[in-house]
C-alpha cells in the first residue's frame, strides 16, 4: 500500500545505525501510516540519538495539524522514480540506500553534494520482493504481523 511501511528487526537497528542513545522505547510496527509518530535518528553533539517525529508535513500556514494527513505526497520520505520492479504498482518509490550509502548519508560532515544526489536513484531490482497482503493493512487500527503476512503464496513476477 502506498504511504505505509513497517519496522521490524529492532535489535539490528541500533547496531546498523550506531545509535548511542534512545529516548523512546522501540517495538516492531507493521502498519505505519502518515500522521503517526515514527522513529528517526538525529545527531546531537556528535551523538546519534533515536527519537520520534510525526510523519508528515505541516505547512506554516496550516491552522490544523491534521492537514499533514492529507499531504502524503509532501511527506518526509524521499522518493525517486520507480525501478522496473515497482513501476507496475506506482511511478515513484522511496529511496533505499545500501549500508555503505547509509554511512555517507548519516554523516553530517559528508558534504559532497554530487555523491549525495547520486544516492537518490532507484535501488537494484533484486533488493525487492512483492506479495499480496491482507486488506487489514487498510486500517491504521491494525498494527500487527497480519499486516505483512503473505496471503497468497504467489509472489508477483514482472
Amino acid at each position: 500500500m502506498c504511504g505505509r511501511f513497517s519496522l521490524a528487526g529492532i535489535k539490528e537497528l541500533s547496531k546498523r545505525f550506531q545509535i548511542e542513545k534512545s529516548v523512546i522505547s522501540l517495538k516492531p510496527r507493521y502498519n505505519i501510516a502518515p500522521g503517526q509518530d515514527i522513529p528517526v535518528i538525529v545527531k546531537v553533539r556528535e551523538q546519534r540519538i533515536l527519537t520520534v517525529f510525526r510523519w508528515g508535513l505541516i505547512p506554516s500556514w496550516a491552522k490544523d495539524s491534521t492537514i499533514s494527513n492529507k499531504l502524503i505526497n509532501a511527506s518526509t520520505i524521499i522518493t525517486t522514480p520507480s525501478n522496473s520492479f515497482l513501476r507496475p504498482f506506482h511511478d515513484r518509490m522511496p529511496v533505499i540506500l545500501s549500508p555503505e550509502q547509509e554511512k555517507g548519508w548519516c554523516d553530517c560532515n559528508f558534504q559532497d553534494v554530487a555523491q549525495l544526489k547520486a544516492m537518490l536513484k532507484p535501488c537494484p531490482v533484486d533488493w525487492l520482493d512483492a506479495y499480496e497482503v491482507s486488506p487489514l493493512i487498510n486500517s491504521v487500527k491494525v498494527d500487527d504481523q497480519r499486516c505483512i503476512a503473505m496471503v497468497n503464496q504467489t509472489s508477483f513476477e514482472f
